[in-house]
């Protein structure tokens, strides 16, 4: 047996098969064929669970018709939303020749080149984009670090103006103190003086 067409963990083909069985179930397919197959379907349990079940009973040939049939409707699913829609491009002779010898080089056609060209251009200029943006990102954080730091620089200086205004202030208090101290030993040696003038032989 070849590999399996149902992928358990395809979240999109879970939804197509579902919608599948309820309409192969409403008759509202092209064909009835393998609706015996699919009335064994409960919908609480899913869709390609269900289906890998009938692959296991390969004898039953209900359940080998609904897996075909389904099977060739997805592949034209698939196939559906894969088609390119194309336009002409009038380029140089000389791009056309350039275009040419490169497709030539690369096994490719002139077609197939061109896109590959245009889509590593686009992935270049992505990357571009991206790494402009993790700059502009890089950059951002370094200003705001920058504010940041600016800011505790200023809080910083005005802690310490604060401080010094403080030890101002001090020194200021501490210098009037010394100035009172002074007057008190000055009045104290004029004191003196005139108790050794009352008493000059004591």
């Amino acid at each position: 047996m070849g590999q399996s067409w149902i992928d358990i963990n395809n979240q999109a083909q879970e939804v197509w098969a579902k919608q599948y069985l309820l309409k192969k179930r409403a008759g509202m397919t092209r064909s009835n064929a393998g609706l015996s197959a699919s009335n064994g379907w409960n919908e609480s349990e899913p869709a390609l669970r269900f289906l890998l079940r009938l692959e296991g009973n390969a004898s039953c040939e209900a359940s080998s018709i609904l897996l075909k049939k389904m099977e060739l409707s997805w592949v034209q699913q698939k196939n559906k939303h894969r088609v390119k829609k194309t336009q002409p491009v009038n380029i140089s002779v000389q791009s056309s020749n350039q275009l040419k010898r490169l497709a030539a080089s690369l096994g490719m056609t002139k077609v197939k080149t061109m896109e590959a060209l245009i889509s590593t251009q686009v992935d270049t200029q992505k990357q571009i984009i991206a790494q402009q943006k993790k700059s502009h990102e890089q950059r951002k954080q370094q200003l705001e670090q920058s504010k940041i730091a600016l800011n505790a620089a200023k809080a910083e200086k005005h802690l310490l103006e604060i401080e010094l205004q403080d030890l101002k202030t001090a020194r200021e208090g501490l210098l009037c103190q010394l100035q009172e101290q002074k007057k008190k030993i000055k009045a104290l040696e004029v004191k003196n003086r005139k108790i050794a003038d009352l008493f000059p032989d004591y």
